[in-house]
């Protein structure tokens, strides 16, 4: 039997009493023995057979069995929970903590409305009996300005009549917590509704904890856990929020687990139900914590809304100022949808990132004239190696990137045969339209152009002789060879117009290669041994591949005797 029940029983049989009492005064009775007859019946020997039987059972009544002796019919049919929000919010004690700032009142107060009936159509948390919500908060300008947006702007075609008649506001007062539970037989008396013959007690929500009830040490399990007691056991059984601060902040749904309410931890410990509001990315989630019934709902979404309007201050004067207020509602999506949504969309930002880093890099390379290939990009960039080169990639084949190709020849080196460019948003969609590159975007430039060689300017008489190109045996210069006859000039030239001295042994031609080292024959021979020789102006066109240009072809000598420059 609980506390309540007992209280309810113990006036009904004092009103019996006083009948009888009445009766057996109007017989003649001994009022003296009828009082005694109150007593068990071993306790008054003395009375009247007869008054102890009428008054045995009363008495009987009127001893309470021990708190702990008072023994519950089993029974196998179960019964559904009693809820506050339907399977989400059971009746009961709930503890409801939150981080400093995430919107504690701005969320609870709208769904304690939802307790209320004061809700939209449809709305999936909404009870089959309302009952009637004490608030009691710390900030009331707040509250008001919560109900004000809701009622004006939320939408939900509420009138202020509805809500003045079940929701009652009451500001915070810091109070024993043996004071603050006294008050609930006046909740519970002004407020308690039948329907269907079943009791709808009201909801009281104490926000917050530590405006409400005077703790010497809000850290101490003592204190807390006779403030649930008080609660639980003191508080006409009537349903109640206590909302409090997170011990931790910066928290998300996942952390639901390791969570606790600041203070002692009674309040989870020995709560019918803890419930968490935390904030996730831009959403906030009111999440279960411990409960003693399944929910289809880990937790609710918690949608916030705003509005301006204007408003008048103490002075009579008006200013704009902005309503917020919240809905809850379960998630469009399961926790582990949303997990996996959240990832997947922290994978594309750091890609996009990724991305615009690498197109960062390569447009400012460009800009200087030392533009980077893949790998100086992939060296460029600090990221994962594979991460890089697949972004490189796939800027390529969605035509952000373009790169551009240098001929063999003109390369400086044989690794830097491309180069990228970073294309603007107007010069990617002229190229998804089939449209060029502008000439700048395909200029190689001079970091990556090998230098051309510089011209010779021939004399009149090598213009007028005949040149030939030839390939000195120790580099890769290429020079202009003259060939021209003994009779008429003194000595020899070299290939850049330089005067060589002629060997003792010529007596017909010389000719000089690349590096000036001269080559002689006499009467169509070396000067050695007879063997024919010829001279550079004969080389014909068609030598063969690899030969060096201007040199003496197998079975022609070259003279051993020759002076270098």
């Amino acid at each position: 039997m609980s506390q309540a029940d007992y209280t309810r029983q113990t006036a009904a049989l004092d009103a019996a009493i006083d009948a009888e009492f009445a009766a057996f005064q109007a017989r003649g009775g001994d009022l003296q023995a009828a009082a005694a007859a109150m007593h068990p019946a071993s306790a008054i020997p003395s009375a009247a057979p007869s008054v102890r039987r009428m008054f045995e059972p009363l008495a009987g009544e009127l001893a309470a069995p021990h708190p702990l002796a008072q023994f519950v019919e089993i029974d196998t049919k179960p019964r559904a929970p009693k809820w506050i929000i339907p399977s989400f919010i059971g009746e009961g004690l709930a503890a409801i903590a939150g981080s400093h700032g995430v919107g504690k009142t701005t969320a609870l107060l709208p769904l304690a409305m939802v307790a209320a009936g004061l809700h939209g159509q449809g709305d999936p948390l909404a009870p089959t009996r309302w009952r009637h919500v004490v608030y009691v908060t710390e900030d009331i300008d707040q509250a008001q300005r919560i109900l004000a947006g809701i009622v004006k702007y939320g939408g939900l075609g509420l009138s202020i009549e509805a809500v003045r008649e079940r929701l009652h506001l009451v500001e915070a007062r810091r109070l024993e917590p043996a004071t603050v539970v006294e008050v609930a037989p006046t909740y519970r008396a002004k407020f308690t509704r039948r329907v269907d013959g079943v009791e709808v007690l009201p909801l009281v929500v104490f926000d917050t904890k530590s405006a409400v009830f005077d703790q010497p040490d809000e850290n101490s399990n003592s204190d807390a856990s006779a403030i649930v007691s008080l609660l639980k056991q003191r508080f006409e059984s009537l349903p109640a929020w206590v909302v409090g601060h997170l011990a931790k902040t910066n928290v998300g749904r996942i952390d639901a687990n390791s969570l606790s309410m600041r203070g002692g931890g009674a309040f989870e410990c020995d709560a019918n139900q803890v419930l968490f509001l935390v904030k996730e990315g831009d959403g906030r989630f009111l999440v279960r914590g411990k409960t003693r019934f399944e929910s289809p709902w880990p937790e609710l979404q918690v949608t916030g809304h705003c509005a301006d309007t204007v408003a008048v201050n103490q002075f009579g004067e008006s200013e704009r100022i902005t309503l917020r207020w919240s809905t809850s509602a379960p998630p469009a999506q399961n926790r582990k949808e949303a997990q996996k949504e959240a990832q997947e969309a922290e994978r594309q930002a750091e890609a996009a990132a990724l991305r615009t880093e690498i197109r960062d890099a390569i447009q400012s390379a460009w800009q200087i004239g030392h533009p980077l290939n893949r790998e100086a990009a992939k060296a460029k960039v600090k990221h994962k190696t594979q991460g890089v080169t697949d972004a490189i990639q796939n800027l390529l084949s969605e035509r952000w990137l373009h790169e551009v190709h240098i001929p063999a020849k003109e390369r400086t080196n044989p690794k830097r045969a491309s180069f990228l460019v970073n294309l603007t948003t107007e010069e990617h969609e002229a190229v998804m339209r089939g449209e060029e590159l502008p000439p700048a975007k395909l200029a190689i430039p001079q970091s990556w152009r090998k230098p051309s060689a510089p011209s010779v300017p021939a004399n009149d008489t090598q213009a007028s002789q005949g040149t030939a190109i030839v390939q000195s045996d120790k580099a890769d210069s290429v020079h202009s060879q003259s060939v021209h006859s003994l009779r008429e000039t003194p000595c020899g030239t070299d290939g850049r117009g330089l005067e060589t001295p002629r060997h003792p042994t010529i007596s017909e031609e010389s000719g000089t290669n690349g590096n000036g080292r001269e080559w002689t024959g006499t009467d169509g021979t070396d000067g050695t041994d007879g063997a024919p020789t010829r001279t550079m102006a004969d080389e014909p066109d068609d030598a063969a591949p690899g030969a060096v240009a201007g040199a003496p072809e197998p079975g022609y000598a070259q003279s051993d005797d020759f002076e270098a420059f």
